[in-house]
């Protein structure tokens, strides 16, 4: 919201304001002619619903099950996050050993270097192996960074083992999960066949109609034929067919406005 009031206070700086604006106008007029629009003004049926914010988006088909599965992987992600938390909060801590694997002369090399004054005045120190006897010896130190290596390694294997189970389950559940979102709601695949192999001359969409009544009809099926959508693959002419389709889109609107009194 803030972004939103911060961006109309300020205005759009982009250098592509103007084309921006007209693209999203045309996709806004391309979507007022793809949605069901309800032209009969004396009907009381409402194509658009309105639903509340809180709606379970799960068990209703209102966006499709993208959207669904889409927060079903953010859960997914929340939950490995917990699963390498807590493994990682099971590790031990290794800033002891850092520590004591300095000796007396790390510990005098980091203060030289921490002393900022001219190289030429820095005093000679000589170090004699007898000035001072360590408390632990190298042995002692070695078995308690062989003992973190061994818990880091073992913390880190059944992370990748957490992981990879949670993965395996998460694909599994996911795709049960569309297939019962499938069986439980209607989508266009239920009710839409595709049909290729046409030649390029077949664009009466008429008489595609009534061919694939006959040859539902020879097959036996009785079932009516509610509408025949083709597909074009028109390759380079691309701003060409867009130009005019969006001259057709805009004639076609203008028209349905009229015979709506609009």
């Amino acid at each position: 919201l803030v972004t939103a009031v911060v961006y109309c206070c300020r205005g759009s700086r982009s250098p592509n304001d103007k084309e921006n604006r007209a693209n999203l106008y045309m996709a806004l007029k391309h979507r007022h002619l793809s949605k069901v629009q309800n032209w009969d003004l004396q009907s009381n049926k409402k194509p658009r619903v309105w639903y509340p914010l809180m709606v379970d988006l799960a068990k209703n088909n209102i966006l499709g099950v993208g959207f669904a599965l889409f927060y079903r992987s953010v859960f997914f992600v929340l939950l490995v996050s917990v699963i390498a938390a807590i493994l990682e909060w099971n590790t031990p801590d290794s800033s002891h050993l850092v520590q004591s694997a300095q000796g007396t002369t790390d510990h005098l090399l980091n203060a030289l270097m921490m002393t900022e004054v001219p190289k030429s005045t820095l005093p000679a120190v000589l170090l004699s192996p007898l000035e001072k006897c360590p408390k632990s010896s190298p042995l002692d130190k070695e078995e308690p960074l062989k003992q973190y290596a061994y818990a880091r390694a073992w913390t880190l294997l059944m992370l990748y083992g957490a992981v990879f189970l949670a993965s395996a389950w998460f694909v599994r559940a996911q795709k049960s999960w569309t297939q019962k979102f499938d069986r439980k709601n209607n989508t266009m695949c239920d009710f839409a066949l595709l049909l290729t192999g046409f030649p390029a001359d077949a664009t009466n969409e008429v008489e595609m109609k009534k061919w694939a009544q006959e040859q539902l009809k020879k097959s036996g099926l009785d079932v009516q034929v509610e509408g025949v959508s083709i597909g074009y693959s028109y390759g380079g002419k691309a701003d060409e067919v867009d130009e005019m389709t969006a001259t057709y889109c805009s004639h076609l609107e203008l028209t349905m406005r009229k015979d709506a009194n609009l």
